[in-house]
């Protein structure tokens, strides 16, 4: 069954589209054509990212996933580097552009982590990496900002960046069907 709006595969027990948010009807039992797939454009993906912005339940499929989260880097980075680059050299002033950048980055972790939750469901993984990826890095990076060090810190670290990886494989691995 295929979401007669955005083109998306729907499971049989769901009542809405986890795309578009469509209630799904009988007449949803439609194949999906080559055309309706590729209308599944970056705009719908980005707008359903924002739309479940606080939604933890539910599953999240590979491609809207990376395209909200590949859209919201390119966004940062460019308000970044405009923002940096627009820094006033005699004064030392920051950028307007940079306290946006920051605000985005602020607005966008409670929707980024909501649909990282929801990946993960939908890959069928236990979340508790995530929440550790989000904790254990701060001891090493206030060590490093104070230029002090520790084994532990080393070790925190070290465990932060294995937890990264782990997170990436399971955020690109294929989705897992119920059985």
């Amino acid at each position: 069954m295929y979401c007669s709006k955005c083109g998306a595969e729907l499971n049989p027990s769901d009542a809405f589209c986890a795309r578009c948010g469509k209630p799904i009807t009988s007449n949803s039992n439609t194949t999906a054509s080559a055309n309706a797939t590729n209308q599944l454009n970056i705009w719908q993906n980005y707008q359903a990212f924002w739309q479940n912005f606080i939604n933890f339940n539910g599953k999240t499929k590979r491609t809207p996933f990376w395209v909200s989260t590949v859209l919201n880097i390119l966004i940062t980075t460019i308000l970044l580097i405009i923002g940096i680059a627009g820094r006033d050299e005699l004064t030392g002033q920051a950028s307007p552009i940079l306290y946006i950048a920051i605000l985005f980055i602020i607005v966008t972790f409670c929707p980024q982590l909501a649909i990282t939750y929801r990946r993960f469901n939908d890959a069928k993984k236990r979340k508790w990496s995530i929440w550790a990826n989000l904790i254990l890095p701060i001891d090493p990076i206030m060590e490093i900002v104070n230029g002090t060090g520790s084994p532990i810190s080393s070790l925190l670290l070290f465990i932060t960046i294995g937890l990264f990886i782990y997170n990436s494989i399971i955020l690109i691995s294929p989705s897992k069907e119920s059985i």
